[in-house]
């Protein structure tokens, strides 16, 4: 191999939530936020080439600019950034039509992970890269090499001065100003030691990608870059269930991408991320309009579970004394006489410090005192409420039954009618609630009325009344299921009256979600 030519070698990929071009930062660490693996290709899966990494905040990457290779170059681009119509120089720019289609990012290195099936994993932050772009050297960014101030290189408040003693030895810079003409000073071509010294004379070895080494991996090879195709899952992120949650809620990409904080191009890269892991499409665009498909329906389920998972542990992992202040909700009375007492409880344990507001009302009156900001939180048994200005929560469907004594004449029947259900004694709950005006648009359907002999606000008590022979009632699954259970009460088939309520929590759009509010509803969702 001629000094005029050298055959670089893949020891990498990374994956990132952009598999296209469009939406990836014009540089690197422009959005510390971006995750990426970095996934060595088999022959470099070697833990000890990574040993003294972990002591640096930031790294190099060595990369090429995969999708823009070419047989031929031009000395002059048309930069996007100037309007594409101003032509500079290619070397100064950062376009990726070169004459080596060769990037440089330095990212920061946030984790070393060992997994049994890939090997070590670098987890990195703000890298500019797309999804498996083949990367040809790592390196630590050393903060005399760095580029900008705020830039960190070695951690645990090692003096930079010290740090360069003990790192560069003498005679060193002038090596470093012949490897930028060509290749390292001293650099045969050989493949190199997973180990070398970090010093001359010194004892302790250091991975290769520890160090400023100038054996840097770059020997020939005649074999043909291969792109590893991502691990499934891999690139599932958190944020990405996030955004697909919003889009879901919004029924708008740009609105999602308002709430929160990202560009409109970043919110679809991570969209079509997360369809290219599912393999399956999620939303159908037609137009300005974006609904789920049915794989989104399905999704979105296990979405919410997954985020509410995450939700917890983050709660579980923070000392329940730094949350504190005050949670106002307003509830139902039905939610009240059944989940309330245990959710309480939790709640009281998790967050002692909190002070909760409760206040019981119709579902009317609720939306108001969110709207006017009365209170945080509305948690409701109603028909599907869907309203752009708030935010759904948590949303789970509650079947409504009618319930009868056990030992009812109607018990034992397979089905029974809503004629028959008109000649009993019924206990109600006052009109206006949700399944009670259900139950009576069935009856008025069908040119039939129910005149309760009694109506009562407390859907609990009913309950308890209708296990003393009192009567039927139309209740919620929920409040009579430990009755059912115990054998007390029986549950009328009615086929002609099948009522299902929605019991949702909401909070305003517009509203900062606070820590005591992420922990009810994280612990409504559990």
């Amino acid at each position: 191999m001629s000094n005029e030519t050298m055959t670089l070698k893949v020891i990498a990929h990374i994956h990132t939530a952009f598999p296209t071009k469009f939406g990836i930062p014009r540089q690197s660490g422009l959005v510390d936020g971006l995750r990426g693996e970095i996934i060595f290709t088999p022959e470099y899966r070697n833990a000890d080439a990574l040993r003294g990494l972990e002591d640096f905040s930031h790294i190099w990457l060595v990369w090429q600019f995969s999708g823009a290779v070419r047989e031929s170059w031009s000395p002059t681009v048309r930069p996007p950034r100037l309007g594409g119509n101003t032509r500079m120089g290619v070397f100064a720019t950062r376009s990726p039509f070169r004459p080596n289609p060769l990037g440089l990012s330095s990212v920061r290195l946030e984790a070393i992970e060992h997994r049994p099936e890939v090997g070590p994993v670098l987890i990195v932050r703000g890298a500019d890269l797309m999804d498996g772009t083949p990367i040809y050297d790592i390196k630590p960014l050393h903060p005399l090499r760095r580029l900008s101030p705020g830039r960190s290189g070695r951690l645990h408040g090692t003096d930079p001065d010290a740090q360069a003693a003990g790192r560069m030895p003498a005679g060193a810079v002038g090596d470093r100003t012949r490897r930028r003409a060509g290749r390292p000073a001293g650099c045969a071509g050989k493949r190199p030691p997973p180990l070398l010294p970090a010093r001359p004379g010194a004892g302790i070895r250091n991975g290769i990608f520890g160090i400023g080494s100038p054996f840097c991996r770059r020997w020939c090879c005649s074999d043909r870059d291969r792109h590893h195709p991502p691990l499934r899952g891999a690139a599932v992120e958190l944020r990405t269930i996030n955004t697909f949650l919003h889009i879901a809620e919004l029924h708008s990409f740009s609105r999602a991408a308002r709430e929160l904080g990202y560009s409109q191009s970043a919110v679809s890269a991570q969209v079509a991320q997360l369809e290219a892991e599912l393999e399956t499409p999620l939303f159908d665009r037609v137009g300005k309009t974006v609904r789920l498909t049915d794989a989104g329906q399905t999704f979105l389920a296990y979405a919410r579970s997954l985020l509410a998972t995450a939700e917890q542990a983050k709660a579980a992992l923070q000392p329940a004394r730094q949350v504190s202040g005050t949670l106002r909700v307003a509830l139902a009375d039905s939610v009240c006489s059944t989940f309330l007492p245990d959710l309480l409880q939790r709640y009281h344990a998790l967050c002692p410090q909190v002070e909760l507001v409760l206040r019981t009302a119709t579902d009317d009156e609720m939306l108001q005192m969110l709207g006017s900001n009365q209170i945080d939180l509305a948690y409701t048994l109603d028909k599907p409420l869907l309203q752009p200005s708030f935010v759904l929560a948590v949303d789970e469907p509650e079947p409504i039954c009618v319930v009868a004594p056990a030992g009812h004449p109607l018990a034992g029947q397979a089905e029974v009618t809503l004629q028959e259900l008109a000649g009993q004694e019924f206990l109600l709950t006052e009109r206006g609630m949700s399944y009670r005006d259900a139950l009576d648009q069935c009856m008025a359907a069908q040119g039939l009325a129910i005149k309760p002999f009694l109506e009562l606000g407390s859907a609990s008590l009913l309950c308890q009344m209708v296990e003393h022979g009192m009567g039927l009632s139309f209740l919620p699954e929920y409040i009579v299921q430990n009755a059912l259970a115990a054998g007390t009460l029986s549950r009328l088939n009615v086929p002609a009256c099948r009522v299902e309520m929605r019991r949702q929590l909401f909070y305003h759009r517009d509203k900062w979600l606070t820590p005591q509010m992420k922990a009810f509803i994280a612990l409504v969702q559990r």
